[in-house]
């Protein structure tokens, strides 16, 4: 434990290291720590839901789309196009 930052480094049984008393931004774009947690949690509620899914008799796809686009194009057009929340 860091007396100054309040801060515990641990060993799971697992042998994972992790770091307990810190404080994270939540934002899955910006901070690579973040989107790391965020993005495995995801994928453990969509492995779920699929299994559970699929056990009942369901059909699952991965369907990946790519909007066109070039270097020219604003980002946030983009997104608002994408999002429908562009403005006509």
């Amino acid at each position: 434990m860091d007396p100054d930052a309040g801060v515990v480094l641990a060993q799971t049984t697992e042998g994972v290291a992790v770091t307990l008393g810190l404080l994270t931004c939540g934002r899955i774009w910006l901070c690579p720590v973040c989107s790391a947690k965020i993005r495995h949690g995801r994928a453990q509620e969509i492995t779920s839901a699929v299994v559970a899914w699929l056990q009942q008799g369901g059909t699952a796809y991965l369907v990946t789309f790519t909007a066109r686009h070039a270097a020219a194009h604003r980002l946030a057009d983009l997104m608002d196009a994408i999002q429908g929340t562009r403005a006509d």
